[in-house]
């Protein structure tokens, strides 16, 4: 019984560290469930969170553009697309992505 509940517990902490520890791994799992639901504009929104966290701007621009093809007044991912294009010095696009935010 004591060995089934440290099995137990030793699964569910390397559930909750594979994010921290394998971030990549993590982005690549979301990725792979998005392929299964491709109109998830909050689920495109997140993984270009998560790819904009690893700096892979390009995918990452991807994603938001998917959220919002699929759902062009949701304002988080314009937001969040906003943000992205700072990150990559694009002032003139994150102004426009911050306006289509606050417009929707």
């Amino acid at each position: 019984m004591l060995m089934g509940l440290v099995t137990i517990a030793v699964i569910v902490l390397v559930a909750a560290a594979t994010p921290l520890i394998f971030p990549s791994i993590y982005a690549d799992t979301i990725g792979h469930f998005l392929g299964a639901r491709p109109d998830d504009y909050e689920g495109w929104t997140f993984y270009g969170q998560i790819l904009t966290r690893l700096k892979d701007y390009d995918f990452a621009l991807f994603a938001f553009n998917k959220a919002v093809a699929i759902r062009p007044d949701y304002s988080k991912a314009w937001e969040k697309m906003g943000d992205l294009f700072m990150l990559m010095d694009e002032l003139e696009n994150a102004n426009q992505a911050y306006r289509m935010a606050t417009d929707e």
